[in-house]
């Protein structure tokens, strides 16, 4: 996360991607049996998957692809990535720092994508779900269609992808920038405040010999040393990016009765 924070300070664009997943249909939970029998039966998962790969950005922008009927392998993931790369060049982004996660499909051949196009390529520490902030975008898409439920047929299909849209282009570039703000300014740097707190404490006990007023300016160091050079980064990204939030939203569905679609918005 540090070095995020130092590649967007010195004038690159965050990205960040990742994969969400919906289910259309409900597994059978209860039913009847004869008296007798074993209670207990294997049923057949009635749904059907719905998969979204989005990158959301530090200037508001977001780009999304809904892949229906399928699961996401390396090889989607890396068509995505390049469309992506291609989309934020036609729109004259800059050079950018891809955040991912350690999801094993994203260490196939995605690093060589970023590179090779001259933008950077960094890693999430491993089961920190937290200090993504995508994963925050996704909690508040979700939460905007949960109460709706839907089951496998072909017409609710193409509802639940114009809702998927609808919910997803709610979002505005400030709700983006506020989400990505918020794991900057509370969750990594708390994290890191504690994680800063506990070596200290863990030298101060191997010094002993330390004062009180010693150890205060230890612990006020190790804090320090960390976090000045990150501090302040989100608040100077309104004044380094001014072109105008880009939407773009794309269904693939690998079943016969949805309809494709897609939105592009400059």
């Amino acid at each position: 996360m540090k070095q995020l924070y130092l590649n967007v300070r010195s004038g690159l664009l965050q990205v960040n991607i990742d994969e969400t997943r919906w289910k259309l249909g409900n597994l059978r939970k209860y039913g009847y049996m004869a008296r007798g029998t074993q209670r207990q039966q294997l049923l057949k998962d009635l749904s059907l998957p719905v998969t979204a790969i989005t990158a959301i950005t530090g200037d508001g922008h977001k780009y999304c692809k809904v892949y229906i009927g399928t699961t996401i392998d390396s090889s989607l993931f890396n068509v995505f990535l390049s469309e992506l790369i291609t989309h934020l060049l036609v729109n004259q982004c800059g050079r950018c720092v891809f955040f991912l996660d350690n999801c094993s499909i994203h260490k196939v051949g995605a690093e060589r994508i970023i590179k090779a196009a001259n933008h950077v390529c960094l890693f999430n520490a491993p089961y920190s779900p937290q200090i993504n902030g995508i994963e925050y975008f996704f909690g508040d898409w979700k939460n905007k269609i949960q109460c709706i439920r839907v089951t496998v047929e072909d017409i609710v299909l193409v509802k639940l992808c114009n809702l998927l849209v609808t919910a997803y282009g709610s979002f505005q570039p400030e709700n983006i920038r506020a989400v990505l703000n918020h794991v900057e300014t509370v969750k990594w740097q708390t994290q890191m405040v504690d994680h800063c707190q506990q070596n200290s404490k863990t030298q101060i006990n191997q010094k002993s010999t330390l004062t009180k007023k010693g150890r205060k300016k230890e612990k006020q160091y190790m804090s320090d040393k960390i976090l000045n050079p990150i501090l302040n980064i989100s608040n100077n990204i309104d004044k380094r990016f001014k072109h105008k939030s880009l939407f773009h939203f794309e269904v693939v569905a690998k079943h016969n009765s949805v309809k494709f679609i897609k939105r592009e918005i400059q």
